[in-house]
């Protein structure tokens, strides 16, 4: 809930590939479902406080 590393967290997905083409509209609504989910999974009734979603990314260069 305030970044630490030793606190407990939720993956919501599984890697994925995001490009400068990527819709960023599909990508939030995914996310958005996937947290839905999980809250429905985990039974919360809310996250009234504040969390953060933190994105782990690496810079790839695809040569064709």
């Amino acid at each position: 809930m305030y970044g630490r590393d030793d606190d407990p967290y939720l993956i919501l997905s599984k890697q994925m590939l995001i490009t400068a083409y990527s819709d960023t509209k599909v990508i939030s609504d995914f996310l958005a479902a996937q947290l839905h989910i999980s809250m429905n999974d985990f039974e919360f009734d809310s996250l009234d406080k504040f969390h953060y979603l933190i994105f782990k990314y690496k810079k790839i260069v695809i040569e064709i």
